[in-house]
């Protein structure tokens, strides 16, 4: 064997043996996130999606955007949808420098907002478009198409479209009828490979099915996917301060916040919930930056230039 093939086959080594160790922890469902995934090489680009009800509520907002920042920097996602976005919390995160460097907020102006609905973006966008919902709270959908390259970072290859529709149903209890509804009108919207996700306002609760049953044909729902029938509460009344303070009356700790794909090849890599720690006081009490915890997915896309290369 020759020096140079010695040398390569050390490198190929190394490499195999770095990625093979990395990823999440078993602390990550407990609130930590995980690092970010490196390029995954021969195997095509990866993709880090959250979705995030920040809360819209006028308390400590210069410190809980401050927090829920660090949070999504630190994540390296690729994408975050936010749910209860204000004007005044968006000119918080377009102020932070270490976000705005990252990320690109859509749309690019606060006056442009709809249904508190908000996207911030390191990928190329598409389009953007929002949708008025049914109902009587004037919601709308934020339906954003990007654009990510197929072999990855290191390998360029034919770029793709891939399309994310951020929702957030009408919030009252017995709701359920307007939110199944809701759910059927953004049905055209979806069209593959597509991600659905925000605040749903229903959980795994029985009396739910009507709106489960409104979801279309085709979802992978990405925490039931990675974690089986672990509740994942995103709502949690016994864990989060906030949640029990702005409960409705009769309301109980739910799985509100969903990532649903619609998209069979891309791999599920890992499902964890974000801002669970503690990390501001508010009336005497140690509590998260929102009264929701939020949710990351990663999932790996297939290369389908080295799929075709081997046609």
């Amino acid at each position: 064997m020759t020096f140079g093939r010695f040398y390569n086959l050390c490198c190929v080594l190394i490499v195999v043996l770095i990625t093979g160790c990395a990823g999440p922890s078993a602390e990550d469902l407990k609130g930590n996130e995980p690092p970010a995934i490196s390029d995954p090489g021969e195997e095509g680009p990866s993709l880090r999606i959250i979705t995030y009800n920040v809360s819209l509520r006028e308390f400590l907002r210069t410190e809980r955007a401050r927090a829920v920042s660090q949070i999504l920097v630190s994540s390296n996602a690729d994408v975050i949808a936010f749910q209860e976005m204000t004007p005044e919390y968006y000119a918080l995160l377009k102020s932070d420098t270490q976000f705005s460097e990252t990320y690109r907020l859509i749309p690019g102006k606060a006056a442009w907002i709809k249904g508190r609905m908000v996207v911030a973006s390191r990928l190329p966008v598409v389009s953007s478009r929002y949708y008025r919902l049914p109902g009587r709270m004037g919601r709308y959908a934020q339906r954003v198409e990007f654009r990510i390259e197929s072999g990855g970072q290191n390998r360029p290859g034919n770029s793709r479209t891939f399309s994310l529709v951020n929702l957030h149903l009408e919030s009252y209890l017995n709701d359920g009828p307007i939110r199944a509804r809701q759910i059927r009108s953004i049905s055209p919207l979806i069209k593959e490979p597509a991600i659905m996700l925000g605040d749903f306002n229903f959980g795994d609760e029985a009396k739910a099915e009507p709106e489960r049953r409104s979801i279309p044909r085709g979802h992978r729902d990405l925490w039931r996917e990675m974690h089986g029938q672990h509740p994942g509460l995103t709502w949690n009344q016994e864990e989060n301060p906030l949640s029990l303070m702005f409960r409705f009356e009769g309301e109980e700790s739910r799985r509100l916040d969903y990532i649903f794909l619609f998209e069979d090849s891309w791999k599920l890599q890992n499902v964890v919930l974000l801002g669970t720690e503690k990390v501001l006081k508010y009336r005497g009490k140690e509590i998260p930056p929102s009264d929701h915890y939020g949710v990351m997915a990663d999932l790996q896309i297939p290369d389908t230039r080295s799929n075709s290369a081997e046609r």
